[in-house]
């Protein structure tokens, strides 16, 4: 698979908290060393410098703010490799403990994305991944994480319409993987 190495750019992995992102972006990762990876939320901490679940609980406004951190921060991350293919593992949609904030496509624009993933997984495994995870992450009906992932689909569609990039959505079950998605993003980018 390492043909694809030098051609994914900057593909943005989102998916609601504990659907396995990070984990499917450090197994792809390690099968292509070539490609970096951060997330959105490392991005914001160095251009806040402040812990990330400060930030993820903040009032909707100040979420909304700094989100628009995140393009500077990920050129300061990018710079003497700014060629180099990047998975970011991010959130079209942030539960702040009290509400589902909607990330604004301008965000996502000025990270210069070739590919979007979405990833998706039963509630019941996102609530036990929530459970075993160090992070804290407010407690969700099995019905409400469902809502969610329905939220963040319709955000990411919208992504992928209004940027005129492809997306692929994803189910992952214990680890994830992204080689098919990507492998797909790839191939569409081609055709288009």
């Amino acid at each position: 698979m390492n043909q694809l190495s030098g051609k994914i750019g900057v593909v943005l992995v989102f998916g609601i908290s504990g659907v396995g992102k990070s984990t499917a972006c450090a197994s792809y990762v390690s099968r292509h060393p070539s490609v970096l990876h951060t997330s959105a939320g490392k991005l914001l901490q160095a251009a806040k410098n402040i812990d990330s679940a400060l930030l993820r609980t903040d009032v909707a406004g100040n979420i909304l703010q700094n989100q628009h951190l995140i393009g500077e921060a990920l050129k300061r991350y990018r710079l003497g490799r700014e060629t180099s293919d990047i998975l970011i593992d991010a959130h079209s949609v942030i539960d702040n403990d009290h509400e589902l904030i909607k990330i604004p496509v301008d965000v996502v624009r000025f990270m210069e994305p070739k590919g979007l993933v979405l990833l998706e997984a039963p509630p019941e495994l996102i609530i036990e991944r929530r459970k075993n995870d160090r992070r804290f992450r407010p407690s969700r009906t099995a019905e409400e994480l469902k809502i969610q992932m329905e939220v963040a689909r319709t955000v990411c569609e919208s992504y992928a319409n209004e940027l005129g990039v492809p997306l692929e959505i994803g189910t992952t079950s214990h680890g994830g993987d992204l080689e098919a998605l990507i492998e797909r993003i790839v191939a569409r980018r081609r055709i288009d």
